[in-house]
This record gives C-alpha cells, sequence and structure tokens, in this order.
C-alpha cells in the first residue's frame, strides 16, 4: 500500500437514465486498515490512513461525444 493504489472498475451502462443519477459508494477499513493495536502492528503502518474515494464516470453518447464526470472536493 505505500507504493501502489489497489482500485476497481464497474460497467454502470445498464444503471444509467435519462434525466438524474445519483453514483454511490460505501467506504470501509478492510483487514490491513485496522485502528486498533494488534500483533502484526497495522494500527502502525505507513500506508494507513483514512478511507477515501476518487471516482470518474465516463459517459458515451449516442453521437459518439464524451463526458467525464469526475469526483472532487464538492463530493458528500
Amino acid at each position: 500500500y505505500d507504493k501502489r493504489v489497489l482500485y476497481q472498475t464497474y460497467d454502470v451502462t445498464d444503471r444509467v437514465r435519462p434525466g438524474g443519477n445519483v453514483l454511490g459508494a460505501e467506504l470501509g477499513r478492510g483487514w490491513y486498515g485496522l485502528t486498533d493495536p494488534n500483533e502484526w502492528y497495522f494500527d502502525q503502518a505507513p500506508w494507513h490512513g483514512e478511507p477515501a474515494l476518487k471516482a470518474q464516470l465516463e459517459v458515451t453518447f449516442a453521437d459518439g461525444s464524451r463526458q467525464t464526470i469526475a469526483s472532487d472536493a464538492s463530493w458528500r
């Protein structure tokens, strides 16, 4: 975790509808993000930090044009 960032991608084509849409995500710490002291010292690991999200939605319209919608500090 101190050298690379893991990510996941999803094809949401069948979920996007005309009009307003919502993009949601649930974040968790996972096994390597433990905050309690333990025998593996994961709580002191250099990669330890609060869960974070960067999201990007790439939309290709029927006419072939594209739009990229990316998360920023205004997302809640």
